[in-house]
């Protein structure tokens, strides 16, 4: 029987080593074929990647050459411009085209002219400067475009007398620019580029003078293998093979000129078309025309200039590696196979030579795996006795001790928890019954009341061998893992109930826009529905205005430099319309770097109230600044006694009126000077100022006001000229807010100092006082709207708490800087400075 069953363990084992071979195989030449299509298209990708980089820098290349020829070509014009002889002959001229006089009138006038002398030596020199310069023709327009000189008027289809005002290059040099176009000669019909530059008659521009160079001669030093210079329509004006040349390409600008543009630029009507064909096979590769060849394409556009350079290079390799690719595969798939067959036969063999001893090596496997599983804990059940046999470690789960040597079934039972124990019993009893296999979670109780949890996992065996049926399985403690699952569990329910009850919008999302989750103030600021939102039905970009849809990527762009990025404001999409504006912060999640975390602030309300503020302020001011006026005048005249003598109480009455009515005139002032600046209304006449003369102004301006607080004012400055850049105007407003204050705040007797010094590469202007110094508390909000120390001296000394503001607001728009040092015992130093010039 034994025998019977070697060989029959020995044909099963063959036909699985055979069908084993041929898996195997099949699965070596799949995953060499995935391989080498990979590596296939990662050389690919490199060819190209490096042709292309080759084919940038030729084209790189050639428009450095071109650059250097057109730059030295450009300066030819402005140099002939400022001839004297020219510029007297033109001035001289001074003839204005007659509303009588017909084109071919006006020709054989201006080549009448140009047959005098001081004309004949003009073209001499335009001749000469031809010779000299390396450039093929040039010419002389007047201010109406017509042609007076020309370097070669000896041609028998002379160019004097033509007009060429519809031309850019006229039309860029007579506005004062340098002129630059392609375009093809309107006597010699030929192609060229045309340079230009206007003549000047001190300011006047009273003509142009224009210089060609043939294009051809322009590159004639340059290799122009594959290359195609592009002018600004689109239309190929140089290249090696001559039949390319006046081709366009697709979607050019020349097809959207007038028809009669195209014939006198380029002297046709019609342009046959350069086809690029990308290969959809092979990512950055096209094909030109007709062309069967592969190439890439590098580009470059001239600076400052309207052309571009084109350079296709062929990229022969493509072919070569593909061929190289099916010998690798062949190869690699032979040897592969030859491989797995030697090592499954040589595995049968082995098989065979140790199947005789499979009895003993049986009963070494199973001891073997006992030792490998008890740091689990394994344990086997006799089906037919019930009697367990346990590892040490599950000894230790069961409470068994080693002088029980026979435990049984109700033996590993009753260490399990009363509440676990029936459903583990009768899903054991089941499993070895209908030998299933045997998964459950359950709970043990030790000696000590310590209780674990603990995974069960058992299989139904028969030895083939003895015929014995046993239950064996393993024991897993994961306590702790079950205490981390739970707290994790408790921690999300929290953390879900927290973000939901949260005030602020939460809304998580991938970098693709995907939104991952939102809670509920999220959703009832917008009004979209939460599964709507996580179904995909909606993303990021799609809640955003199409005007913040840069600013969104240009966060999410900025995640991958900072995990938090800075608050931004943005708009929103609701669900029925709405465009609220809203506050949003970016973080990145740290567990996943694609995905991100928002919080979303609703700004309407914020912004509604601030609107009504500002409409508030600028309403309320100037209301009462027109009534204020007239209480003012109408005061100022009773106290002067003009409309007649007034008892002394009643004038006394009066002179406070008059005070209060020019406090709050002044805070009216300061509240429409803030809403001016809020709003960037604030004009700034700026120009060269010498604080030196400046400021014995500003100490005469606030002398009368120091007074009523017995004050003076000193000057110290010791240098004859400080010049910045400012506005006088807002310049003495400043001075004259911190001069009143320090004044106000001195001890009577006491001088404010107004100190002129230079610092560096700029002038600094101090106001320091003795007073009693700012406290500490108050220090960090001197300069915002409204703030003024909580004391009742400072009370008493009737600010609005808005001129500092003012002043800082004022000082940093004329580019200036303010700042202050200050101490209890020796009073206030406030300090303005600028740059020198």
């Amino acid at each position: 029987m034994q025998a019977s069953q070697f060989q029959s363990n020995i044909s099963s084992y063959r036909k699985r080593i055979l069908w084993s071979a041929v898996l195997l195989s099949l699965v070596w030449v799949f995953l060499i074929w995935q391989y080498e299509n990979f590596s296939f298209q990662q050389r690919t990708y490199q060819l190209i990647d490096q042709e292309q980089k080759r084919s940038n820098v030729i084209a790189q290349g050639v428009a450095a050459d071109l650059q250097r020829s057109i730059k030295t070509m450009q300066g030819v014009p402005f140099v002939l411009a400022q001839n004297k002889q020219l510029a007297q002959a033109l001035k001289s001229v001074g003839a204005e085209k007659g509303s009588s006089e017909s084109a071919i009138e006006r020709k054989q006038r201006i080549r009448r002219q140009n047959q005098d002398d001081r004309w004949v030596a003009i073209n001499q020199t335009l001749t000469d400067a031809r010779d000299h310069l390396g450039f093929d023709l040039a010419y002389v327009l007047d201010r109406y475009g017509d042609c007076l000189a020309s370097s070669e008027q000896q041609l028998g289809e002379s160019l004097i007398g033509n007009n060429y005002r519809e031309r850019t290059y006229y039309k860029a040099a007579i506005s004062g620019n340098a002129g630059y176009q392609f375009a093809l000669g309107k006597t010699s019909r030929t192609p060229g580029l045309y340079f230009s530059a206007p003549i000047y008659d001190g300011e006047s521009i009273i003509g142009v003078v224009t210089a060609k160079i043939d294009i051809s001669r322009l590159a004639e030093d340059i290799d122009l293998a594959g290359v195609f210079l592009i002018d600004e329509n689109g239309v190929i004006i140089l290249a090696q093979d001559k039949q390319q040349e006046m081709k366009a390409l697709q979607a050019s600008a020349v097809f959207t000129l007038p028809s009669e543009k195209r014939k006198s630029l380029y002297g046709r009507d019609e342009f046959a078309l350069l086809e690029i064909r990308p290969l959809t096979h092979s990512q950055g590769l096209v094909q030109l025309d007709q062309s069967s060849v592969a190439y890439v394409m590098g580009g470059v556009k001239l600076s400052e200039k309207p052309l571009e350079v084109l350079h296709a290079l062929a990229v022969p390799n493509i072919d070569h590696l593909h061929s190289e690719k099916v010998k690798t595969i062949a190869l690699m798939v032979i040897a592969g196979c030859s491989v797995i067959l030697i090592t499954l036969f040589s595995a049968m063999y082995l098989f065979e030579s140790n199947e005789n001893r499979k009895i003993l090596q049986t009963q070494r496997d199973r001891l073997n795996e006992a030792q490998r599983l008890a740091a689990m804990g394994s344990w086997s059940i006799d089906i037919q006795s019930q009697t367990v046999n346990c590892s040490d470690s599950a000894r230790w789960f069961f409470s068994i001790e080693h002088s029980d040597t026979t435990p049984s079934v109700e033996t590993i039972i009753a260490a399990i928890h009363v509440d676990d124990k029936r459903k583990v019993l009768e899903a054991l009893q089941t499993a070895m019954r209908e030998h299933q296999d045997f998964h459950m979670a359950f709970r043990i109780v030790r000696p000590n009341d310590e209780v674990h949890f603990v995974v069960g996992d058992g299989v139904y065996v028969q030895h083939a061998e003895s015929g014995i049926e046993s239950f064996e399985g393993t024991i897993r403690d994961i306590t702790e893992y079950q205490t981390l699952l739970n707290a994790l569990e408790t921690s999300e329910a929290h953390l879900k109930k927290v973000i939901n009850s949260c005030l602020i919008g939460i809304i998580q999302g991938r970098e693709d826009g995907r939104l991952l989750g939102a809670n509920d103030a999220f959703v009832q600021l917008t009004g979209y529905a939460e599964t709507t939102l996580l179904a995909g039905e909606k993303r990021w970009q799609d809640l955003t205005p199409l005007s913040f849809h840069d600013a969104d990527q240009q966060a999410l762009n900025n995640l991958n430099l900072n995990a938090v990025l800075p608050a931004y404001e943005k708009e929103l999409i609701c669900a029925d319309g709405r465009v609220i504006p809203v506050l949003v912060g970016i973080a990145r999640v740290e567990e996943n770097e694609r995905d991100w975390v928002a919080f979303v602030l609703d700004l309407s309300e914020r912004n509604r109230i601030s609107r009504l503020q500002a409409e508030f302020i600028a309403i309320v001011s100037h209301e009462l600044r027109t009534p204020l006026t007239s209480i003012r005048g109408s005061l100022a005249l009773l106290e002067n006694g003009v409309l007649g003598a007034l008892p002394e109480k009643a004038l006394q009455m009066i002179a406070v009126a008059h005070r209060n009515s020019k406090r709050l005139s002044n805070l009216v002032n300061d509240i429409l000077d803030m809403e001016k600046l809020n709003a960037g209304k604030m004009k700034f006449d700026m120009h060269a100022v010498d604080q030196v003369s400046l400021l014995p102004q500003v100490i005469e301006a606030n002398a009368a006001y120091a007074q009523n607080f017995q004050v003076g004012f000193d000057l110290e400055c010791g240098v004859e000229q400080a010049m910045i850049w400012g506005d006088p105007d807002r310049l003495q407003q400043v001075l004259s807010n911190l001069m009143s204050n320090a004044a106000k705040f001195s001890p009577a007797g006491e001088k404010v100092i107004l100190r002129l010094a230079s610092s560096g590469p700029r002038w600094q202007v101090h106001v320091i006082d003795r007073g009693p110094g700012i406290p500490e508390e108050f220090q960090a909000v001197m300069f915002d709207s409204f703030a003024q120390a909580d004391n009742s001296d400072t009370r008493q000394k009737q600010g609005s708490g808005l001129g500092l503001k003012i002043c800082k607001s004022m000082v940093e728009l004329m580019e200036g800087e303010i700042s202050f040092d200050t101490s209890p015992t020796h009073g206030t130093n406030f300090w303005i400075s600028f740059e020198k010039i």
